[in-house]
C-alpha cells in the first residue's frame, strides 16, 4: 500500500525525532568511570561515592556534545566530534583510554590516563593529554580550545567557582599563569581543574561563564567582567568553563601537546595546593609585556595570539550582522567595545 505524502512526512519526522541508542566505551578505575561517546567524539566522566550505588557525573552527560574540543586551524574553526573534515575513533587499554580524531592535514589524540590525589586511596581523576601532529606538507597554525560543561557549582547563593586565589561568583577570564586551579562543588561531589598542569603546560586564557555565551562562540566570546552565568530567557546559573590555548606554527610532522587534570577534591586534603605547579608567573606579567619586541605565532611583534584570534571572532560576528545573518544585543554590543577598548589601551592604539 502506498502511503499519502503527508504520512510519509509525518513518518520521518517521528523518525528524526526519536531518541536513538547510543554506544560509548566505558573504563573504570578505582573511583572513576569514563565513558568515551565515539559517535558524538567526547566524553563523560563520573565518580563513585561510598556507600551510594550509582556514578554520579562530574558535568553536564545529558548531552555529551556539551563539553567539546575545539581547533582553530589557519583561522577556521573545527569542532572535533561534529566537523566532518575529521574522523573518530577511540581504542582503550589497561589504566588508559584515548579518542583519536584524523584529517588529512592533521592527527589528534585525547589522551586520558587515570591518576590518583595524594589524598586519595584510590583513582580518582584523569589526565587529559591532547597531542596534534601536522601530517601535511605544509607548516599549519593550530590553536586550541576545550570546553567543559560544568554543573556542580549552580546552587543559590554560592560561588559557581572558587580557584585557588579568588571566589568566582560572575563571568571572569584567568590568565593561565596566575591561578593554579579552580574548583565546582555541590552538597555531594566536587570537581577540581587544573589550569597549569605543569611548568610550561599553562593555557591562555581560562574562561569561567555562561555555557551558551561560550558554546554559540565561534571561538572565544565577548568578554564582560561581572556578566552573570545566566543567558536570559532561559539557561539561568549555566556555568561553564573553557581553556584556550594560543595557536602555535607546526612545521609538518612536527608536534604539540596540551595537559590539563580533572579529579574529584580532597576537601580536607592539606597536599591539593601541592599537586599543582606554582605559577610560572606570580605577577601576572604576560609574555608580551615582559618581552614588547617578542613576535607571535602569526608573526605579528608585540601582540598575544588570543587577542588576534579574539579580533579574528569580532569580524566574523560584525560581518554576520552586517549581512543579517545574526542580532547583536545591547549587552553583546557593549561587550565588544569593552574588548575593542581594552585591546586598543594594551598595545597604545589610536
Amino acid at each position: 500500500m502506498k502511503l499519502p505524502r503527508f504520512a510519509l512526512c509525518v513518518f520521518f519526522l517521528c523518525l528524526a525525532a526519536a531518541p536513538f541508542p547510543l554506544s560509548a566505551v566505558e573504563i573504570t578505575n578505582g573511583s572513576i568511570l569514563l565513558k568515551l561517546h565515539e559517535q558524538m567524539g567526547g566524553f563523560s566522566m563520573y565518580y563513585h561515592l561510598k556507600n551510594e550505588a550509582a556514578y554520579l557525573p562530574f558535568f553536564s552527560d545529558q548531552d555529551p556534545r556539551t563539553s567539546f574540543l575545539a581547533l582553530n586551524v589557519n583561522g577556521r574553526v573545527y569542532r572535533l566530534g561534529e566537523t566532518l573534515a575529521f574522523h573518530v575513533s577511540s581504542e582503550s587499554g589497561s589504566g588508559n583510554a584515548a579518542l583519536l580524531y584524523d584529517s588529512t592535514f592533521l592527527s589528534v589524540r585525547e589522551e586520558f590516563t587515570f591518576i590518583q590525589t595524594p589524598g586519595s586511596t584510590a583513582s580518582n581523576g584523569v589526565r587529559i593529554t591532547v597531542r596534534i601532529k601536522n601530517i601535511s606538507k605544509t607548516e599549519t597554525v593550530v590553536g586550541v580550545r576545550l570546553l567543559i560543561d560544568t554543573s556542580l557549582g549552580e546552587e543559590p547563593g554560592k560561588p559557581p567557582f572558587i580557584t585557588d586565589r579568588q571566589h568566582i561568583d560572575a563571568e571572569k577570564t584567568v590568565a593561565g599563569n596566575a591561578d593554579r586551579f579552580w574548583v565546582s562543588r555541590n552538597g555531594r561531589l566536587s570537581l577540581t581543574g587544573s589550569i597549569a598542569a605543569s611548568p610550561g603546560t599553562a593555557p591562555a586564557l581560562v574562561h569561567f561563564a555562561n555555557w551558551k555565551r561560550l558554546n554559540e562562540a565561534s571561538w572565544q566570546p565577548d568578554f564582560v567582567e561581572g556578566r552573570n552565568f545566566s543567558y536570559p530567557p532561559g539557561l539561568i546559573d549555566d556555568s561553564a568553563v573553557c581553556y584556550y590555548y594560543d595557536p602555535v606554527t607546526l612545521a609538518p610532522k612536527e608536534e604539540q601537546s596540551y595537559t590539563i587534570l580533572l579529579a574529584a577534591e580532597d576537601p580536607g586534603d592539606e597536599n591539593l595546593t601541592a599537586w599543582y605547579p606554582a605559577s610560572t608567573n606570580p605577577a601576572g606579567t604576560s609574555p608580551a609585556e615582559k618581552n614588547p619586541a617578542s613576535k607571535n605565532s602569526l608573526g605579528f611583534a608585540g601582540t598575544n595570539d588570543s587577542d588576534i584570534v579574539l579580533l579574528r571572532d569580532l569580524i566574523a560576528r560584525l560581518e554576520q550582522f552586517l549581512t543579517g545573518d545574526s542580532v547583536i544585543g545591547e549587552e553583546d554590543l557593549s561587550g565588544m567595545e569593552k574588548t575593542v577598548a581594552d585591546i586598543q589601551e594594551r598595545y597604545g592604539l589610536p
